[in-house]
């Protein structure tokens, strides 16, 4: 709106100028000569002026643009890499978690044969300590049956899904 304002005044401006002098100046080109009113001189002025300033703008709009446009490629190009760099972040993880799943179903069944192997022990030395509980008295059977509950105690691993690492947790078996 003010640029509007700007413009009418000072074609009023101009306006009043023009009426207020006519005398012709002459003008010397580099070839000839030109004897012109001074309105139109200070007319011709202001146009060349405008001219001028409108093609410095353009200019100055086509770098700007340029540079924009080299921003949001900058802009993209970090947006893939980061994309890109996430998407491998990620299929890393997923093989880490692969790896480590199936260690942990590795470990579970090396448990499992060593708890299977502790059994067949103390199922085997339970039988032994009965048979040799029968030919002694019943005080010592009661002693024997205690040491074979005591020595029932197994320690297991138990590995959650979430959390790698390894807890011991010790069961009593009765």
């Amino acid at each position: 709106m003010g640029a509007i304002i700007g413009v009418i005044l000072l074609v009023l401006a101009i306006g009043v100028i023009a009426l207020n002098m006519n005398p012709l100046v002459p003008i010397n080109l580099w070839v000839t000569s030109v004897t012109l009113p001074v309105w139109m001189i200070i007319a011709g002025a202001l146009v060349l002026g405008l001219l001028i300033a409108w093609l410095l703008a353009l200019s100055k709009g086509t770098k700007n643009r340029e540079n924009k446009q080299e921003q949001e490629d900058k802009l993209r190009v970090a947006d893939l890499s980061k994309k890109e760099a996430v998407e491998q972040a990620k299929q890393d993880s997923e093989a880490q978690l692969i790896q480590q799943n199936a260690e942990i179903e590795g470990l579970r069944k090396q448990v499992s044969s060593l708890e299977e192997e502790l059994n067949k022990h103390l199922t085997t030395r339970g039988t032994e300590s009965v048979q040799d509980t029968s030919t002694t008295n019943p005080a010592q059977t009661d002693v024997a049956k205690q040491d074979l509950k005591s020595e029932k105690v197994t320690d297991s691993i138990r590995i959650e899904p979430d959390d790698t690492k390894q807890t011991r947790v010790s069961k009593n078996k009765r």
